[in-house]
C-alpha cells in the first residue's frame, strides 16, 4: 500500500500495487557455485550448496527475478544433533535487508544473551535509521535460554559478524510449498506495502484543506451572483458595500484569489435604467481573469519553489511503482514540475526586460505563452524522458549498494536483491554524485523543456507575423479595388477578437512605423512594466485603450502583478503587499485653513479614475474629481478650498 499525499486520514489517497510474476520451465544455470574459489556478486549462488537447483521466477519477456523456487533442499534441524530436514520446493524472496535480521534477531534475544553485534551501528541506530519509535518486544516473545531457538539465532547474529563486506549478503524470507500448488498455480503475486506521507501533520493541515476545497465552487458562485445582482438591481451604494463587504470575508488560496472590496465612488450612483455592460460576465473574460496564478509574489515563488524540489523526492519512491507496477492504471503521473519552467520563463523574461524593455514590450503585443503550452510541452518531455526518470532511483541504490544486481552467477539472467550498506549512516550530507542522480533528471527536464519552449514560442510567433501581414495585404488589396461592401463581404478573414486589439494599430495605412512606448499612468504608479513583462498570458489581449485613447494593461495582466482594475479604481491583491512605490503609499486630503479632516479621508487608499477627465491617480475613498493634467506631477483641484498632498 503507497500513500501519496501528505495531507489526509491515514486511510485515504492510497492504494495497492502488486506484481505477477511466473515460473520458468527451467532451472537457471549458475556460473559457479559457492564451494568455487570465486568472488560473487551476491549470494544467490549460495543456495546452491544447500539446494539442487534454483528456478527463478520472472515476469513476461524479463529476465530479471527477485524470487525463485529452491528445489531438493537441505535445511538446519536441530543443532544438538546435528540433523538435517529436506524439502521438495521452498519459495525464497530476496526482500530483506541483513540489518532488518540483525535487530530482529537481537530483539528476540534477552539483553545478558545477546553477542557484540547487537551493540554495534547495524543493530543500535535501527530505530533511528529508519525513525522507528524504540518498543521492546514482550517478554513471551524472547527466546529462552538455551532452547534450539535461541542457537538459531545466535548462528544467524555469528553468520552476520562474520559476513564481509555486508552490503554482500543476500538475506531472503521463504516459505515451503506442496507439490499439488505448484501443479495448480504457476503464477505468484507479491505485494509492495509501503507509505510516504507525513501523519503527523495530516490532523492539522487536512480540515484546512477541506475547507479550502469545498469554498473553489462556492465562492465562485457568491462572485457571479454578486456581479449579477449588482447589475440587474437598483442598490444605492452604500448597499452594494455591505454586500460586497461580506463577500470578501470568504477567503482563498491558489491561482484563483477573492479579489479586494470594490467601492463604489459616490458620485457615480448606478441608475435604474443604465446598460448592463459588466466585462466580468464576458466568457472570455473570466477565462483570462479567473486563470491568473500568483507567481509574480516573491514569497509564493519562493515557497513554490522550494515545495517543488521537496516534492520531487516523490518520484524516487515512486518509480519503484511505476517499474514494477502490473497495471497502467496505478502508474503515477506525478512528474509535476510545470511550473518550475513557468518560474524559470518569468525569470528569465524578467531579465530581458531589464537590458531591452522596449523591444520586450514589442514582443509581447505579437506573442504570448498559455500556461497550458507550457504545461503540455514539459508532459511531452517528461513521456519522451520517463525511462532516465523511473531508473534513477535503481541507479541511486546500486550507487549506493543498497541494491545488489548480479548479471554474472546465472547466465541470461538478472539477480536482484535488497543489501545493507553501514558505510551509509556516517554520511551526514548527500554526496554529489548521488544528489545528481536524483536531480539531474529534474534538471534535464527543465533545460529541455526550455529549448522545446523556446523554439515553439517562435513558430508561433513567426505565424502570428505572418497572419497579420496577409490580413493587413487583403484589407489593403481588396477595400481599394470593389470598395466597402467587399470588405463587410470578407470579414471571415479578419483576425479573430482576441488579435483584434493587436492588430488595430495596423489597420490604419498611414501608420508604417511601431507606436512609441511608454509606460502607461498604471506601470508608472506601480513602478513595473506590466504589459512588457507579461509574455505568459492565456489571451492574445495585453492591452486596451482608457478614456484617452491611450494603451492601458488589462485588468487580468495587472491581477497578475497584484493589482485589481475594475470600474476605474485599482485595489491590491491579497497576498500581495507594497505593489504601489513608496511615494504613492498614502494619499489624503487636507483643508488649506486649517480644519481636521473628515474621518472618511482617513480611510484606506485606493486607485481609482474618478471621472472621464481625471487622470490614474491615487485618491482617498472620498471621491474628488481631478482635472487632467497630461504633464505629470502638478494636479488641479475642482474645489480651490482643498489641496492633494502625498506622505511618504
Amino acid at each position: 500500500m503507497y500513500k501519496l499525499i501528505w495531507v489526509g486520514p491515514s486511510d485515504s489517497y492510497h492504494f495497492g500495487m502488486g506484481s505477477t510474476v511466473y515460473l520458468q520451465d527451467s532451472p537457471a544455470t549458475p556460473s559457479a557455485t559457492a564451494t568455487d574459489n570465486v568472488t560473487m556478486v551476491s549470494g544467490w549462488p549460495a543456495f546452491l550448496s544447500r539446494c539442487h537447483s534454483i528456478t527463478p521466477f520472472c515476469s513476461p519477456g524479463n529476465t530479471f527475478f527477485l524470487s525463485a523456487l529452491l528445489s531438493n533442499c537441505r535445511l538446519n534441524g536441530d543443532s544438538e544433533t546435528n540433523t538435517t530436514k529436506a524439502t521438495s520446493s521452498l519459495v525464497v524472496i530476496a526482500d530483506s535487508r541483513a540489518d532488518a535480521i540483525a535487530w530482529a534477531s537481537c530483539s528476540l534475544l534477552f539483553v545478558s544473551r545477546r553477542p557484540p553485534i547487537c551493540q554495534e551501528g547495524i543493530v543500535a541506530h535501527f530505530n533511528h535509521r529508519y525513525v522507528f519509535s524504540a518498543i521492546d518486544a514482550p517478554v513471551n516473545w524472547m527466546a529462552p535460554v538455551g532452547s534450539s531457538a535461541e542457537r538459531e539465532l545466535l548462528d544467524m547474529l555469528d553468520l552476520l559478524s562474520f559476513a564481509v563486506p555486508l552490503y554482500g549478503v543476500t538475506c531472503a524470507e521463504g516459505f515451503v510449498v506442496g507439490a499439488s500448488a505448484l501443479e495448480n498455480e504457476v503464477a505468484a503475486n507479491f505485494s509492495s506495502f509501503g507509505q510516504f506521507s507525513l501523519e503527523v501533520l495530516a490532523w492539522v493541515l487536512y480540515p484546512t484543506a477541506r475547507h479550502f476545497r469545498n469554498l473553489r465552487v462556492v465562492r465562485r458562485l457568491a462572485l457571479i451572483r454578486e456581479r449579477l445582482s449588482s447589475s440587474r438591481e437598483s442598490d444605492t451604494p452604500s448597499r452594494l458595500n455591505v454586500r460586497r463587504s461580506s463577500l470578501n470575508s470568504v477567503s482563498t488560496s491558489g491561482s484563483r484569489d477573492q479579489l479586494g472590496g470594490v467601492s463604489l465612488q459616490a458620485h457615480a450612483p448606478r441608475q435604474d435604467n443604465a446598460p448592463v455592460n459588466d466585462e466580468l460576465l464576458n466568457e472570455d473574460f473570466f477565462y483570462s481573469f479567473f486563470s491568473r496564478s500568483m507567481y509574480r509574489n516573491p514569497r509564493v515563488v519562493a515557497a513554490t519553489f522550494v515545495s517543488q524540489l521537496l516534492s520531487w523526492q516523490i518520484v524516487q519512491p515512486n518509480s519503484v511503482v511505476w517499474t514494477w507496477s502490473d497495471s497502467f492504471a496505478q502508474k503515477l503521473q506525478d512528474i509535476r514540475v510545470w511550473v518550475l519552467l513557468l518560474l524559470l520563463v518569468n525569470s528569465l523574461w524578467g531579465l530581458f526586460v531589464a537590458a531591452q524593455e522596449k523591444r520586450a514590450y514589442r514582443i509581447a503585443r505579437r506573442t504570448y505563452l498559455a500556461s497550458v503550452e507550457i504545461l503540455a510541452v514539459v508532459t511531452v518531455v517528461s513521456f519522451v524522458m520517463r525511462d532516465k526518470i523511473f531508473s534513477m532511483c535503481e541507479t541511486k541504490w546500486t550507487l549506493e549498494r543498497q541494491r545488489l544486481y548480479d548479471f554474472t552467477s546465472f547466465p541470461g539472467f538478472l539477480a536482484h536483491s535488497y543489501s545493507f550498506n553501514l558505510g551509509l549512516d556516517s554520511v551526514v550530507i548527500t554526496p554529489a554524485d548521488v544528489l545528481w542522480v536524483q536531480y539531474g533528471p529534474l534538471v534535464h527536464i527543465i533545460d529541455t523543456s526550455f529549448g522545446v519552449l523556446t523554439l515553439y514560442s517562435a513558430l508561433k510567433t513567426t505565424y502570428f507575423l505572418r497572419y497579420e501581414r496577409v490580413a493587413a495585404w487583403i484589407r489593403r488589396r481588396w477595400g481599394k479595388r470593389r470598395g466597402p461592401s467587399v470588405i463587410a463581404g470578407s470579414r471571415m478573414l479578419k483576425p479573430t477578437p482576441s488579435m483584434q486589439d493587436l492588430l488595430q494599430s495596423t489597420r490604419q495605412p498611414s501608420q508604417q512605423q511601431e507606436p512609441r512606448y511608454e509606460r502607461s499612468e498604471l506601470e508608472v504608479l506601480l513602478n513595473c512594466p506590466v504589459r512588457a513583462k507579461s509574455i505568459i498570458r492565456n489571451s492574445m489581449e495585453l492591452e486596451k485603450p482608457n478614456s484617452y485613447g491611450l494603451p492601458e494593461a488589462t485588468p487580468s495582466c495587472a491581477l497578475d502583478f497584484g493589482v485589481m482594475v475594475r470600474d476605474g479604481e485599482a485595489h491590491s491583491r491579497i497576498c500581495f503587499w507594497g505593489v504601489f512605490t513608496k511615494k504613492h503609499k498614502r494619499i489624503s486630503l487636507q483643508p488649506e485653513d486649517g480644519e481636521s479632516p473628515s474621518p472618511r479621508s482617513r480611510r484606506r487608499s485606493s486607485v481609482a479614475f474618478s471621472t472621464p477627465r481625471s487622470s490614474f491617480t491615487l485618491l482617498s475613498s472620498s471621491v474628488v474629481p481631478l482635472n487632467h493634467n497630461p504633464e505629470g506631477p502638478r494636479l488641479a483641484l475642482d474645489k480651490p478650498r482643498k489641496r492633494l498632498s502625498v506622505e511618504h
